[in-house]
């Protein structure tokens, strides 16, 4: 058994391992993508040690928010390979009109734990007397993202 400290810092050191600069790879081989919410999990642990980077996180992942709002559930990273169904399976970016410029990702989403995870940013940045930036939210109306 651990500690809640010693939890933490465990948590804290595996966070950081998997950090790749604007998104965190929760398992670096095996899963070496930007999952959606996996991001959004990652960017609730990143808050205690770094509002700024769990912002980025989140961040990281709208930016490939596709034209109709949809979150992508992954964000293929550039330049990795070896991974299936990847970005050639997938094929979104020649079959997909709202498919995001400039990002390869899958064509579905995940459960939208996204708002859970900004508010514990939120919540983190209060404590420490800041305000923390949230990008875009997504529309699922169909207007697109709205900033």
């Amino acid at each position: 058994m651990f500690t809640p400290t010693q939890l933490a810092a465990r948590a804290a050191y595996l966070l950081r391992g998997n950090d790749r600069g604007t998104m965190t790879s929760a398992a670096p081989k095996l899963y070496p993508h930007m999952w959606s919410w996996d991001a959004a999990f990652v960017a609730v642990g990143l808050a205690p040690l770094s509002v700024e980077r769990a912002v980025t996180e989140l961040d990281t992942l709208l930016s490939a928010q596709w034209a109709n709002g949809m979150i992508p559930h992954i964000v293929f990273a550039n330049g990795v390979d070896g991974y299936f169904p990847g970005p050639a399976r997938w094929q979104t970016s020649e079959l997909a009109a709202n498919a995001p410029s400039g990002y390869q990702t899958s064509g579905i989403t995940q459960p939208p734990v996204h708002a859970i995870a900004v508010q514990r940013i939120l919540d983190h940045a209060r404590r420490r007397g800041r305000s923390a930036r949230a990008s875009r939210r997504p529309s699922w109306t169909g207007a697109g993202p709205t900033s």
